[in-house]
């Protein structure tokens, strides 16, 4: 507030004009004290949306107020985009007498989706976000193609499914128009539906078929756009049982053994010959991987600059004759030339923990810090005993529904044990709170009890893992006595989370799954935030420590999801097996069958191993969709007589690129690459425990009988691995098509003990080198 003079106030005559100047600046408030400084932000024109490559209809505005909220005037503010690729006018501004800096305008990216603004004032900092939406049509583009090889009056499969697109090739879903199909070239008559009406953009055929044989071409039309034509189709009558093209294979392998390849044009598998005579009783399972090599975190098996898209591939099963002089032929061994999701069923009825995925602030995020009475009590490497009632600082990511933002957050220390660090978030406030004034009913017993079962198993398992050692800011230790710091605040979401930097001392957690903080399940046994959520978030600290010591702890070196997030997922089984099966060196040889845990009523958890493992998932989900790989690179070492704790630490060290991990694999299992690797894991989890003799060991994985551990009644299942893909029977004409999104998969089993006759089996699929072929013999 302003001062001034009280009415009683004299000005001695003596003063001359210059003091008396000073008097009355002074009366008149010069000496009110420093202007306020910037608390808070608050934002005008978020959550807008607008049709991509135009301006949101009100610019984007920030006012910066005080903890008295007082306007600040003279505050510098910048907006900058991150994310969506827009532009922004006048992303400079100071603030006005009001507090108040807007831009002049901001146009959103072409692509459809989340668009955001940076914000950064006075120290603070906020997101704001608009939404881009697609235009009206302008071209249609076929999603899905029809198959290039089919038989005449066959309905094809996957039929056709064309979809809308905007000038700048976002799907238009706000669009519903009729899309015609007919013949554009070739003889004969095209059979179904011909006209469907869009949903969300696109346009699904449901039962083409062409009469007539030769070679033909579809096309597709919406009033006002451009035509649309089909690659060319070959349409037959009949077909020959023998492979015409270089890329044939005769389906008459030993047990167990396997041909594999990439797609690249001129090397792949593209023909099957299957003789009844040669073939009858016999199961081949045909796998199509989609293996981007380099790419992004998110949609490549290796740190890179460009990386594959999704693909179809299709397998017609076209009943045949064999020439009776060229059966029985030696199959073709191919050179190898190099190299959303199925969903998870295992969660008995409380919830799955998940990880979150944060991105650290511009020069990483800052390491704890301990606050005594106001001040630091540890500094340059003085070991200094954190206390109960200590305030720690670290840098917590935002809660967006409270309106909270990211940056150093203060927590009060509640808990401390020989390993672990416990601090609450004082940010939440609104929450219903225990008599001790704290954000949530967790009690030092909950705390105990999580510290204990984590000491006994998760932490023997790690310690064994990792030789012991931490990251480098954990082991130098000074402000928390080389513990690690377990943050306990809110996510933005009802379920069990938890988050690391990995390079800092600490993470976060959410320990209850009520927003309010007044309940509590299954999801708060001690015993699973010990084995899986703090295994796995101190799992990421420590993967960085190896590399840390190996001179290698760059992100590229830390590798892409897949590796970083799977092998963090399979991490939680090693505290896992050690409880269940009442040993810490679990034999990863002895194939048993899996106990149920008692802690959930005799069953098993979403979390068990490894109930829950999918062999046509998305390896770029990271978690469980890759953390398989893990299990079975570790169970090949270990039954090759091998110790598999360094193999796993020497492929962590070597995940970064293709040619190191290739030699890490080679080391251990010699012969093989990464990519043989992953292909085999999958093929094994599809094989494993299948009941089969003479299967050899490398479709098997050895430490468990995954089948046999799995639920009961779950083979009855889309998720139990005997039913994950489709089977198919020679002599039936049949013909499948399947979109294969990045880092999934997805197979076929040629089913010899249901085949009525031989058949030729015709596979279209993509000329690319991330794409992988592969035909086992598993029955």
């Amino acid at each position: 507030m302003m001062k001034s003079c009280s009415a009683g106030t004299r000005i001695e005559n003596v003063l001359g004009a210059v003091a008396i100047g000073m008097v009355l600046a002074a009366c008149d408030g010069g000496g009110s004290g420093p202007p306020p400084e910037p608390a808070r932000l608050e934002v005008t024109g978020t959550a807008q949306s607008a049709v991509v490559g135009t301006p949101v209809s009100t610019p984007p505005q920030v006012r910066v107020l005080s903890e008295d909220d007082e306007p600040v005037a003279g505050v510098s503010v910048t907006f900058t985009v991150t994310q969506g690729g827009g532009t922004v006018v006048g992303g400079t501004q100071v603030t006005d007498a009001s507090g108040t800096a807007r831009v002049a305008s901001w146009t959103l990216g072409t692509t459809a989706g989340q668009n955001q603004l940076s914000v950064q004032a006075g120290g603070l900092g906020t997101t704001i976000s608009a939404t881009g939406t697609a235009g009206p049509p302008a071209s249609l583009f076929l999603v899905t193609p029809p198959p290039a090889l089919l038989l005449s009056d066959f309905v094809f499969a996957p039929q056709p499914v064309i979809e809308l697109r905007d000038a700048h090739g976002n799907r238009a879903v706000a669009a519903t128009v009729a899309v015609s199909a007919a013949l554009a070239s070739g003889p004969g008559s095209l059979q179904g539906t011909t006209t469907v009406n869009t949903s969300l953009g696109r346009a699904a055929f449901s039962d083409l078929s062409i009469s007539g044989a030769g070679q033909h071409q579809l096309r597709f039309t919406v009033t006002d756009l451009p035509v649309l034509l089909s690659e060319n189709i070959e349409v037959a009558s009949t077909v020959s049982g023998t492979c015409p093209e270089t890329g044939g294979i005769t389906l008459d392998f030993e047990l167990g053994q396997s041909v594999r390849t990439t797609m690249t044009t001129g090397n792949a598998i593209d023909c099957l010959e299957f003789d009844l005579a040669e073939a009858v009783g016999e199961q081949y399972l045909v796998l199509f991987e989609n293996l981007p090599r380099t790419g992004t975190y998110d949609a490549a098996v290796f740190p890179g600059v460009s990386f594959g898209s999704d693909f179809t591939v299709t397998l017609a099963v076209l009943p045949a004759v064999f020439d009776a002089a060229l059966t029985g032929s030696v199959p073709m061994q191919l050179a190898s030339t190099g190299e959303d999701r199925a969903p998870e069923a295992w969660d008995f009825g409380a919830g799955r923990i998940y990880e979150a995925e944060v991105v650290p602030p511009a020069g990483g995020a800052p390491a704890a810090r301990v606050l005594r009475d106001g001040g630091l009590i540890a500094m340059n490497s003085v070991l200094v005993e954190p206390a109960v009632g200590d305030t720690v600082v670290v840098y917590l990511e935002a809660i967006p529904r409270l309106s909270i933002p990211a940056g150093d957050q203060r927590a009060v220390i509640r808990y401390i044990s020989a390993d672990l660090v416990f601090a609450e978030d004082v940010r939440l406030p609104s929450l219903s709170r225990e008599s001790g004034g704290f954000n949530t009913p967790m009690t030092p017993a909950d705390m105990q009890a999580i510290a204990g079962e984590y000491a006994a198993f998760a932490k023997v398992q790690a310690d064994a893992l990792f030789e012991g050692r931490h990251n480098s800011e954990t082991e130098a230790g000074a402000r928390l006595g080389g513990r690690v710091l377990a943050v306990h605040t809110l996510m933005p979401a009802d379920n069990v989370w938890g988050y690391t930097y990995t390079t800092t001392d600490y993470f976060a957690f959410d320990y209850w799954v009520g927003t309010n903080g007044s309940t509590k399940g299954l999801n708060q046994v001690s015993q699973r935030l010990a084995d899986d959520l703090f295994m796995h978030e101190i799992a990421h600290m420590r993967h960085w420590g190896l590399l840390e010591r190996a001179g290698r702890a760059t992100g590229s070196q830390r590798g892409n999801r897949w590796l970083v997030e799977g092998f963090a997922r399979f991490s939680e089984r090693l505290p896992i097996a050690m409880r269940l099966l009442g040993t810490p060196t679990p034999s990863r040889t002895a194939n048993l069958v899996l106990p149920t845990n008692p802690a959930f009523n005799g069953a098993y958890f979403f979390d068990d191993v490894p109930t829950y493992l999918s062999a046509g998932a998305s390896m770029f989900g990271g978690y469980s969709a890759s953390s398989f790989v893990f299990d079975y690179f570790a169970d090949i070492v270990a039954a090759s007589g091998a110790d598999p704790l360094p193999a796993i630490r020497d492929f962590l060290v070597n995940g970064g690129s293709e040619p190191e991990l290739d030699a890490a694999v080679g080391r251990w299992v010699p012969g093989l690459t990464f990519a043989q690797l992953f292909t085999r894991s999958r093929i094994a989890l599809y094989t494993d425990d299948s009941g089969v003799a003479g299967l050899p060991l490398a479709t098997q994985y050895q430490q468990f009988q995954l089948r046999a551990s799995r639920p009961p009644g779950s083979q009855a299942t889309q998720f139990d691995p005997r039913n994950a893909w489709p089977k198919v029977s020679p002599g039936i004409l049949s013909n499948h098509g399947v979109t294969i999104p990045s880092g999934a998969a997805f197979g076929y089993l040629i089913d010899g003990t249901t085949a009525t006759g031989s058949a030729r089996i015709d596979i279209e699929a993509p000329g690319v080198d991330n794409g992988v072929i592969s035909i086992t013999r598993v029955r």
